[in-house]
């Protein structure tokens, strides 16, 4: 049996129309109202400003978000997230014209919808797909830009098999295609290329059929992808606006190759040993679960059923399938990563697509079903289907109620950077060592113009580790001239140049965050809750007197509190960064002997999540400090806190005291 591939009007596509409608409707109502955790806060200041962001740049992404500023709704970071719903419409939208196009000579018209109609909702209620159509990502558009690429080879290869075969429907397709792989590539290169075999493959009819008898043509459409291709020097041009660069130098020849193939990048994550068959089982059950079971079972089926039609079609899905699975499978896997479900969304889409066969393989004219009387089929077809989008409703149902793909009450990182701009005075140098809470100060001081008078580079001065931050520095001297000198040592040394910042501390205010790899000696921190102080030399040399730590606490803390609960922002994700801030106070009180600032750290902590194993640990740590001190025992309540002093924060709270 051969699939069939018609073309048909995509105007007049009713289901298409809806289904898009549809998905974007409710990632738009569940996207991150602003800045979100992540590369999103990073990707929102490069769209505000067309700066260049970490490898591969995504120009094709950075240069269609412009058109969100058209939209007069919410602010800019909004927006930019709502600019990944419309793609994944868009997704959606491409996906039931490939499965209704295919499914065309199976069946009549309403089968067709009805079976379409259900891929879309299998899509749709993908949690894979959910968890970065939420917030500013690529990848919704990356797999907007592969089916396209799929569904334009599908058509052009169909017609390129008739008799009469049309040369301007078959240029005109693999036009489509050309531009749609550019895109694509343009966009994010590395998911790109792991669906351009199955694509290919589906082209390849067309592609040999043109080269037959109109070379001519099928050269011009060469050179116009290889012309819209050239666009990745872009990069080089972006290199100049004020985003920080990551991962790469664009502003130079040798640096835009390595920015381009992302080099550094890949070779720092494949040069772990991974298992490419165990990450690609692992990945697939990560896509199935957030599917849930029922739908990949039901996709799965369509998909294995088809085989038997054993036709071009099939062979490219199910190169499309194996390429999405390759696509992270030989990289490290972290499948809590949104990014990793990015990287495969070629998956639940050929999922969603086999969905349909299903349909069309128990009712359609040439299906299981086919002796059966027209009415019995259709009756079967309709219960079906209804029953799906039944299972499709309950698994959107869930994935509304997850915090990873429901971000619309997000509001830590805002609660947090509310919080720091309160506390730093204008002028202030303020180093951070979490990536998340670095890149939302630069998004939000880059996209909405707040605090633009202090700077917030990583506690490092680095922000990327694979090309030993040579191009951020040059950023960042270039930027802010008065902290070249930072910058230009920070690089020479690989780590915080101490001593250089020790020195500004003595004219300038610098602030910054508890430190758990010690970059920074803890004997230089004031205690000033999420922002800590450096203090200047004359009063590092004053002994610390813990009741006066202790009231300072009191005062602080109750009063961060209380600004947070006052705006409503005391959600999961701001108790998270609160945590970890008691948890980081902790440590660092303990490993100077400090035993109430410890217990009044830990006592803070505990009831933001009393089953926290980390506090746990601390909490035995204290209870032995306590231990020591209650016995008289001095040696012993000495040894302890000296002996933590050596241990970094990661070897000091998972061991058991």
């Amino acid at each position: 049996m051969t699939g069939g591939i018609a073309p048909g009007s995509a105007w007049r596509d009713g289901v298409a129309w809806c289904s898009a409608a549809v998905a974007t409707a409710l990632t738009a109502v569940s996207a991150a109202p602003a800045n979100s955790w992540l590369d999103s806060a990073e990707m929102t200041a490069c769209a505000a400003e067309l700066g260049n962001m970490h490898p591969p740049g995504h120009p094709a992404w950075l240069s269609l978000s412009q058109l969100v500023r058209f939209l007069p709704l919410g602010p800019f970071p909004w927006r930019i997230a709502i600019f990944s719903a419309l793609a994944m419409g868009a997704a959606v939208f491409v996906l039931v014209r490939l499965v209704r196009a295919q499914l065309a000579e199976h069946g009549s018209r309403a089968l067709t919808s009805a079976w379409a109609l259900l891929a879309a909702g299998l899509l749709v209620a993908s949690g894979s797909l959910w968890q970065v159509a939420v917030r500013a990502e690529v990848y919704t558009l990356a797999l907007a830009t592969n089916l396209w690429a799929l569904h334009a080879a599908l058509l052009a290869g169909q017609i390129a098999r008739r008799p009469n075969a049309d040369v301007r429907l078959i240029a005109g397709y693999l036009a489509a295609w050309t531009m749609a792989v550019c895109l694509g590539l343009l966009n994010h290169h590395y998911v790109a290329i792991f669906a351009l075999p199955a694509s290919l493959f589906a082209a390849w009819p067309a592609i040999v059929w043109l080269l037959r008898r109109h070379r001519r043509l099928a050269l011009a459409i060469v050179a116009g992808g290889a012309w819209l291709g050239v666009a990745y020097v872009a990069l080089g041009l972006r290199s100049h606006a004020d985003t920080e660069m990551r991962w790469g130098d664009p502003g130079t020849v040798a640096g835009l190759w390595d920015t381009v193939t992302a080099k550094h990048f890949q070779r720092n994550l494949t040069e772990i040993h991974v298992d490419y068959l165990d990450n690609a089982l692992v990945l697939f059950g990560m896509v199935a679960q957030t599917l849930s079971l029922p739908l990949a079972t039901l996709g799965a089926l369509g998909l294995a059923f088809a085989v038997l039609w054993r036709d071009r079609v099939q062979g490219a899905l199910w190169l499309a399938f194996a390429g999405g699975l390759a696509t992270k499978a030989v990289l490290q896997i972290d499948t809590r990563n949104p990014d990793d479900h990015g990287y495969v969304l070629m998956v639940p889409a050929v999922l969603a697509i086999g969905a349909g066969q299903l349909g069309a393989f128990l009712g359609g004219r040439r299906g299981l079903l086919l002796r059966w009387p027209e009415s019995r089929r259709l009756h079967v077809v309709q219960v079906n289907v209804v029953a799906g989008l039944v299972l499709v409703a309950g698994q959107v149902s869930a994935l509304w109620v997850q915090p990873e793909t429901n971000l619309a009450g997000l509001r830590a990182t805002d609660a947090v950077d509310t919080q720091l701009r309160d506390a730093l005075p204008p002028g202030a140098l303020y180093l951070a060592n979490y990536y998340g809470l670095a890149f939302n100060e630069q998004a939000f001081r880059i996209a909405e113009g707040r605090r633009p008078d202090i700077a917030a580079p990583h506690l490092s001065f680095r922000t990327g580790d694979t090309d030993r931050g040579a191009a951020w520095q040059a950023w960042f001297a270039k930027r802010y001239p008065q902290f070249a000198d930072l910058a230009r040592a920070a690089h020479a040394l690989g780590r915080s140049p101490v001593g250089n910042l020790l020195a500004r501390v003595e004219v300038q205010p610098v602030w910054a965050e508890q430190d758990p790899e010690l970059r920074i000696p803890p004997g230089v921190y004031g205690f000033d809750g999420i922002a800590n102080r450096l203090l200047p030399a004359a009063e590092r040399g004053i002994a610390y007197d813990v009741s006066t730590i202790l009231l300072k606490h009191q005062q602080i803390w109750p009063r961060l509190e209380g600004a947070i609960g006052a705006r409503g922002l005391a959600d999961g994700p701001t108790r998270a960064v609160l945590l970890w801030q008691h948890a980081l106070q902790a440590a660092h009180a303990l490993r100077r002997g400090w035993l109430t600032v410890a217990q009044d750290e830990l006592a803070r902590a505990r009831p933001l999540s009393p089953s926290d194993r980390l506090l746990a640990t601390l909490t035995g740590r204290a209870e032995a400090l306590d231990a020591a001190f209650r016995a008289g025992d001095a040696k012993q309540f000495r040894e302890l806190w000296q002996h933590w002093q050596t241990l970094d924060f990661a070897a000091l709270a998972p061991e058991a005291p």
